[in-house]
């Protein structure tokens, strides 16, 4: 499979999100010592970009989509935890997860003003949950590899 360009990464991002976005630009200068260390980590970090941005703007059966990529993220986070602390972690982003994912289906039955609104409150809450999730991806990704998960550059500080 061939590389994915940062910038490329970076395109696909700002589809996804402002806060995914964010994140991916964060710890850009860490994702290509990734993508150049372990192409396999860093394909994976990719394709959860690539999963967040698929899905457009509009509609109660993308939210639920991109829900669905971010389970994906967090199933795959209680696998590799390494400790209650992760565990409580994860466990919140869960129940998080399924509170967002209960309130889609109700978006069918409001009017179409109330469901224009409780749809932007619930991509904004899903939005800043994937920035969560795919930070904590990120990182465990960059351990597998043997990276320090620190965004930024070399010697930045972990920002929270």
């Amino acid at each position: 499979m061939p590389r994915l360009p940062i910038a490329k990464l970076l395109n696909v991002a700002v589809l996804a999100g402002p806060v995914v976005w964010k994140v991916v630009s964060r710890y850009g200068p860490m994702l290509v010592d990734m993508r150049n260390k372990n192409p396999e980590a860093f394909n994976k970090v990719a394709g959860s970009v690539k999963g967040l941005a698929g899905f457009g703007r509009h509609g109660s059966g993308n939210l639920a989509a991109q829900a669905e990529v971010v389970r994906k993220q967090i199933n795959q986070l209680v696998a590799t935890a390494d400790d209650d602390a992760e565990l409580a972690r994860v466990a919140g982003w869960r129940r998080r997860l399924e509170k967002i994912e209960s309130a889609i289906p109700l978006l069918e039955a409001m009017s179409g003003k109330v469901r224009r609104s409780q749809s932007r409150g619930l991509r904004v809450r899903l939005d800043v949950l994937a920035g969560e999730v795919l930070e904590a991806f990120i990182g465990e990704n960059a351990e597998e590899t043997g990276l320090t998960p620190r965004p930024g550059a070399a010697g930045g500080t972990n920002e929270t």
